[in-house]
């Protein structure tokens, strides 16, 4: 499944913070503007913000927001701590491996 700009960006935020390099010189290593990566760095920080604000759910559910994304006909699960999982399609075998991925997600699984 490819993967949308925002799984993308995130990857990319996760390997700049591993990296303790400037943002100028992981831009230029990368090819990437920085405008776009100062812009995506915020994006995602009020996404992660926004995930942790949420109220807790009751008798012991996590909160998780969706969004809709073009196309229309996919989804992406936001878990509170932030971690993203889309799903370009809206089959069986789609939503099985999205139950499965956020399992793992849960569990600490999940790399990078």
């Amino acid at each position: 499944m490819a993967r949308s700009a925002v799984e993308l960006w995130r990857e990319r935020m996760v390997c700049f913070e591993r990296e303790k390099i400037s943002a100028a010189a992981f831009c230029r290593r990368e090819g990437l503007s920085q405008a776009s990566f100062y812009a995506w760095r915020k994006r995602l920080a009020a996404d992660k913000e926004a995930a942790r604000s949420a109220p807790p759910a009751p008798d012991g559910f996590r909160t998780v927001r969706l969004t809709a994304e073009l196309p229309a006909a996919s989804l992406t699960a936001i878990l509170p701590g932030g971690t993203r999982l889309a799903i370009a399609a809206l089959d069986a075998a789609a939503l099985t491996q999205a139950i499965f991925a956020l399992a793992q997600a849960e569990r600490g699984d999940a790399g990078c």
